[in-house]
This record gives structure tokens, C-alpha cells and sequence, in this order.
């Protein structure tokens, strides 16, 4: 038999028992590859390939045969027509020469992937809030009959035939429900879930709670980093810097006159302020943008907070993002247009800073303040353990956008060091003609970054 075709695969069926619920999804052939942690093949081949509801099964024709639980499966990504599975264990396995049945392949597996994933997906979630099913509309496209599962801080939604996907109650900016539908707004989405039944005012009370508990967390922030606002100040305030939101400093003037310099002195206790001055010292007067985020130690010291700064006179916007206890491990810096197109818009940015800031602003809720998948070259990202970031590349079109336009990081290894680095980054980009990135010595993209001494409080920056 001819593994390598996929007619030839589908003849023969394995005899199924009604009563075996591991029952089998899909058959297939093709190529496999088996690489070690550490990102070496061990193993290559044509087999028959057996999906089933709990493992995939791979069988060559050495007879060497291969199943894997997919509870082991830590990260999967469809990338050029190949599956890239990242297993627990740190190994990997690749499939690829799926032919014509590769989008069935991957529509069959992650319908099996999802069943699993509840269970793992959230495990950081504070607590289960139930579940129900829904017909799901995703801005205009009806995903169908889905499972909907509810948490604390979002809710996730498990399509027959796609992939899963979270909505975070903090993103959600309207919410209503009426003639058994609730509608969400959320960024630039909108979902709709209807045909709920008996299940419609269960969803409508868990959703509108998450928002509210949402409101709530961001408003008692904004109490404790600036007190004695008055309470509809806060509110307002909370309502532009909910869950990690950063609010422009003309918008935060605009609905609190004199609290920019509130955010700004918890910058200081965040342990960014000699950062925030010196960058904004280059801002020449730009906007710039601040934002908190509440972490898990339920308090002030415990958030995460970070800032954007254009320069504009150096085509470029530079993030600074705390770690949960303390300061961040680098500086990153993004171009904001193309090098050849620097001098023809260079007196007219501020519509790219917008673009810019939102796109981070986004990006980095929704990778939780990581910074290795903005900034890990694409050759680190062939390594299996960083396949979980090709997942994230799959998901979220803010992040390809960043990895665009990046230009390269400052580490903070003395504020001497930084401060050059940093001159050294804005001249490099000044001359650059291309999205050439730029690289401080001594930096391999995955060492510490900073003085050994300072790792346990810079641990959650990766």
C-alpha cells in the first residue's frame, strides 16, 4: 500500500466498537517529523495518519508505530500547509504532504484539540462559571451551533469546525440583550449569540457580571493610584484604562484635568520613571500613552504598568512594560512608516502613532505582556519550544504587525548602557533604508537581560 496517497489511506478502516468512545475522526497519509527539545530530527517518514477523539496515530510502514494523547499537545499552528504540534514533554512532531486533505486534516483536529483544550486552555483562570451552547455570529460570519464556556475574566467559545477562541470581558465596550440575543461589541469585533433557550438569562447575567467585575477592578485601581478623584472621574478613567488599556495623556487631561501627573508618579513605584523622563525628554512634545494593568497579587505594587512614547523625529515609538514586582528587562522600539517614506510624511505622524499604539496597545493584552513573540527573530521561531508563539502569529494580525515594524530593544543592564544603546538604536534606524532590525551586543535574544541579581524581579518579562 501506497501511504503516501491519501486515497490509498482511506480504504481500510480500522473495525470500530459503537461502545469505544476514542472513536475515529478522520484517516490520512503523509509525512512526519519527530524533533527533540532541542530542535534536532530524530525521526522522518511517510505513514498513515488516524485521528481519533483522544490521540493521533502515526503508523509507517516500518511498523514503528507513534500515539500521541492530545492532552500532551502544548501549542498547534497550520503554517504552510504543514501542522506543527509543540508536545509538554518539549518535543515536537511536524505533518506535512497532506495534499487535498490537509484542511479537512486540520478542520478534524482541532475540533479534537478544542474538546480537549477546556481543560487546559484556562487553567489560570480563577474559576469555572459554567456553560451552554449558542448559535455563534463572529462579525458577520455564522460559526454555527457552539459550546460556550464561561470564567471570570472571559469566555470562551468552541466552534464545530474552527478553531477556538476568548472573549475577555474587558474588551467589550457595549453589551446588549434583548428578543433572546445578546450582542457584543468588542474592539473591532462584534459577536452575537442567540438560540440559547432556557440558557439565555444564565449567559446574559454571567456576561454582564464579568463586565461588571471588570468596571469595578479598574475603578478601585484608578482610586488607589489617584486619590481623591471624585467618582465619576474615576469611572471615566476606568472606563479608558480597563484591563490594561493605556489611555492617550490628551484623553486622560480631558476627562481628569491634573492626574497625568498622578500616573506618572506611580511610574516611579513601578521602578520606569528615569526611563519615562529621558525617552520623553526626545518626545519633542508628542503624545504619549500610559496604562496599568491589575496583576495577581491584588494590588498596586503587583500591576503591571507601562507606557508608549512616540519620537517622532526618529520615526520610531518606543514601549516600556513593567514585570508583576518590578521593572521591565528592555525597551522596545517600533518605526512608525516605512524608512523611504520618513522624509515625505515626517511632519505629519500622528495618524501612524495612533495606528501604532493601538496595534501594541492590543498585541500585548492579548500575548499577556509577553515580549518574546514581538521580538524572537523567525529563525528562533522554527525552534519547538517557541512554536507556541506560531500559534499566537496565527491569532492575532496586531502581532505580525509589530513584528514588522520592530526595530530592536535597549536592555537594561546599567541606565549608562541603556541610554547609549538607545542613541545607538534611533541612529541606526535614521540610516536604515529597509525593516532591518537592529541588535545591542551582547544580546542573543534569549539570555537574561539583565544583572543576574535583578532576574526574580523581572522573571514574568520573557
Amino acid at each position: 500500500m501506497d501511504y503516501s496517497n491519501p486515497e490509498d489511506a482511506n480504504r481500510e478502516v480500522p473495525a470500530a466498537d459503537a461502545e469505544v468512545k476514542n472513536k475515529v475522526l478522520f484517516k490520512t497519509a503523509g509525512d512526519y517529523a519527530i524533533l527533540t527539545a532541542a530542535g534536532a530530527e530524530q525521526e522522518r517518514g511517510a505513514a498513515k495518519i488516524i485521528l481519533k477523539e483522544e490521540e493521533i496515530s502515526f503508523l509507517p510502514d516500518n511498523g514503528k508505530a507513534l500515539n500521541i494523547d492530545i492532552r500532551e499537545i502544548d501549542q498547534a499552528a497550520a503554517d504552510d500547509y504543514r501542522v506543527l504540534m509543540n508536545l509538554k514533554s518539549g518535543a515536537a512532531v511536524e505533518i506535512s504532504r497532506l495534499g487535498y486533505q490537509f484542511e479537512d486534516f486540520w478542520r478534524h483536529f482541532s475540533a479534537a484539540w478544542n474538546a480537549v483544550l477546556i481543560d487546559i486552555f484556562l487553567m489560570k483562570e480563577a474559576a469555572d462559571k459554567g456553560s451552554a451552547r449558542a448559535r455563534v455570529l463572529r462579525s458577520g460570519k455564522d460559526l454555527g451551533e457552539c459550546q460556550i464556556q464561561f470564567y471570570e475574566t472571559s469566555f470562551l467559545v468552541l466552534p464545530r469546525e474552527s478553531g477556538l477562541f476568548k472573549i475577555f470581558y474587558g474588551d467589550v465596550d457595549e453589551m446588549k440583550a434583548q428578543d433572546f440575543k445578546i450582542a457584543l461589541s468588542a474592539e473591532e469585533e462584534n459577536i452575537e449569540l442567540s438560540q440559547m433557550g432556557q440558557d439565555f438569562d444564565f449567559c446574559a447575567k454571567t456576561i454582564n457580571a464579568g463586565i461588571t467585575a471588570i468596571s469595578l477592578s479598574a475603578q478601585a485601581q484608578i482610586k488607589e493610584m489617584i486619590p481623591g478623584l471624585d467618582s465619576l472621574g474615576v469611572r471615566q478613567l476606568a472606563e479608558v484604562m480597563r484591563d490594561g488599556r493605556c489611555a492617550a495623556k490628551s484623553r486622560v487631561d480631558s476627562l481628569a484635568p491634573g492626574t497625568w501627573e498622578k500616573i506618572e508618579d506611580f511610574l516611579q513605584v513601578a521602578g520606569m520613571k528615569e526611563e519615562y523622563d529621558y525617552l520623553k525628554s526626545l518626545a519633542g512634545g508628542g503624545e504619549i500613552y500610559a496604562g496599568v494593568k491589575r496583576g495577581a497579587m491584588g494590588s498596586l505594587s503587583g500591576d503591571y504598568a507601562w507606557f508608549l512614547v512616540p519620537l517622532k523625529n526618529n520615526n520610531a515609538i518606543a514601549m516600556e512594560a513593567s514585570s508583576e514586582g518590578g521593572s521591565g528587562k528592555a525597551t522596545y522600539f517600533f518605526r512608525l512608516v516605512a524608512p523611504l517614506e520618513f522624509e515625505a510624511k515626517k511632519n505629519d505622524l500622528d495618524r501612524e502613532v495612533q495606528k501604532t499604539a493601538a496595534a501594541v496597545q492590543k498585541c500585548v493584552r492579548r500575548i499577556n505582556f509577553r515580549r518574546e513573540p514581538i521580538y524572537l527573530p523567525e529563525e528562533k521561531l522554527q525552534d519547538p519550544k517557541y512554536w507556541k508563539y506560531k500559534f499566537a502569529l496565527a491569532q492575532i494580525p496586531e502581532l505580525r504587525f509589530l513584528r514588522e515594524i520592530f526595530i530592536g530593544r535597549a536592555l537594561h543592564r546599567s541606565p549608562e548602557i541603556w541610554r547609549k544603546d538607545v542613541q545607538k538604536l534611533l541612529e541606526f534606524n535614521a540610516a536604515a533604508k529597509d525593516g532591518a532590525k537592529w541588535r545591542a551586543d551582547g544580546d542573543d535574544l534569549e539570555s537574561p537581560a539583565v544583572p543576574e541579581q535583578n532576574n526574580a524581579q523581572n522573571q514574568n518579562e520573557t
